[in-house]
C-alpha cells in the first residue's frame, strides 16, 4: 500500500524539521511510523532496527540546531521507549520501571550556555 500520511512535530532554529510518515504493508498489517529529519533538500531517515516488529515504529518529536533528535520507538517486545539520536546513533532514555517512555523536546545546550554567559 502507499504511504498513509506525513506529520511534522518540530522545527529547530536552524530550520531542521522533525517528522514522520506512515506505511502499512497490507490491510491486516499494523500501521508503522517512520521518522526523519528534513534539512533544506536533505532527508535523513531515523530508524531503529526491530522497531516495526514492536507494532509502532519510530517517531521523532524534537530536533535542535545540532541535528540531534528525541522521540519514541517500540522495542520488538512492544514497549514504547524514549530515545536520543545523534549522527546515526541511538541512545535509549528510559525511566526505570516506567511502562512507556517518550522524548519530546531538545535544545542545544551549548548555545544556551554561551548566550547566558554573555549576559553575565
Amino acid at each position: 500500500m502507499a504511504g498513509l500520511g506525513t506529520k511534522f512535530f518540530g522545527v529547530s532554529n536552524s530550520g531542521v524539521i522533525a517528522g514522520d510518515y506512515l506505511t502499512q504493508a497490507n490491510l491486516q498489517s499494523p500501521v508503522i511510523t517512520h521518522a526523519f529529519l528534513l534539512d533544506e533538500n536533505r532527508t535523513t531517515p531515523i530508524d531503529f532496527a526491530g522497531a516495526a516488529a514492536g507494532g509502532f515504529g519510530v517517531q521523532v518529536t524534537g530536533v535542535n540546531t545540532s541535528r540531534e533528535a528525541v522521540g519514541a520507538f517500540t522495542a520488538p517486545t512492544g514497549q514504547l521507549r524514549a530515545f536520543f539520536w545523534k549522527a546515526g546513533n541511538f541512545f535509549s532514555v528510559d525511566y526505570p520501571g516506567a511502562p512507556y517512555n517518550e522524548g519530546h523536546s531538545i535544545i542545544t545546550i551549548m548555545a544556551k550556555l554561551r548566550a547566558a554567559t554573555r549576559r553575565m
